[in-house]
């Protein structure tokens, strides 16, 4: 099985949320993106539940430099759904679009995760977003 992750929103719980083609984060806000590891496209897909020691580690390229920001992913709901984790954007953090790399690391494997979404990249104030 190749896994991946898809972007979501509007995380309410294990069960509620909504699967994103693509995400747009904001630069210069503070902000959480929201991943579930899994196969398949949108329709089939199948979310793939990680071992409870799992880590999920990532790496962005900034937007306007080469400082490389990683992390480890938070696993959002790890009593019952070990699918869905967080990844903190601090709000200095400008982050380059596309340039989310995912590594699933478990006890008897480590492997990339490709996305199967799309993540953007905007500034506050662009007019996009705000009325």
């Amino acid at each position: 099985m190749i896994l991946g992750f898809r972007y979501l929103d509007e995380v309410f719980s294990v069960n509620n949320f909504k699967p994103m083609e693509e995400l747009t984060i904001l630069k210069g806000n503070a902000q959480s993106i929201y991943i579930q590891i899994g196969s398949g496209e949108e329709c089939d897909f199948v979310r793939y539940i990680t071992n409870p020691a799992a880590v999920i580690n990532y790496k962005f390229n900034h937007i306007d430099s080469n400082k490389v920001i990683n992390g480890i992913a938070i696993m959002e709901y790890a009593d019952d759904d070990r699918s869905i984790f967080r990844i903190d954007i601090a709000s200095d953090a400008a982050i380059a679009p596309d340039s989310l790399e995912v590594t699933l690391i478990e006890p008897t494997k480590t492997q990339k995760l490709l996305p199967l979404g799309v993540l953007r990249s905007a500034s506050v104030g662009s007019g996009r977003f705000f009325c």
